[in-house]
């Protein structure tokens, strides 16, 4: 049978209960306070540690993210224009070899067109 519009709720959770996760994130948290742990501390000891039971792989991943906190994010994509945001102009200049070689070119491709037309 389906409930009729304005019912009261009934069943389900309370009104601003956290969810799970949302818990135990926090537990972890108020956890690691009240020991004085501070895992950006423990991340830093793993990026820095040296001698030759430094695990390399361990510590390029520490340092990762220790970027993602202290670094600014890079964007995906740059754009580079030109003065008031117009496209870049770019001028070339040919050399004369290659305007001979052009204008031969053009010369065997008229040819060719105009045997086509006749």
């Amino acid at each position: 049978m389906a409930f009729k519009a304005g019912h009261k709720k009934l069943g389900g959770r309370q009104k601003g209960t956290p969810n799970k996760r949302g818990r135990s994130i926090d537990e972890l948290r108020d956890l690691a306070e009240a020991r004085g742990c501070d895992p950006f501390e423990i991340y830093i000891e793993i990026a820095m540690a040296s001698g030759p039971r430094a695990d390399q792989s361990l510590r390029l991943a520490a340092a990762k993210e220790i970027a993602k906190y202290v670094l600014p994010p890079t964007p995906s994509a740059v754009q580079i224009s030109g003065p008031n945001g117009q496209p870049i102009q770019t001028e070339v200049e040919a050399s004369e070899e290659l305007k001979e070689y052009l204008a031969l070119l053009k010369t065997i491709i008229d040819t060719k067109v105009n045997e086509r037309k006749g």
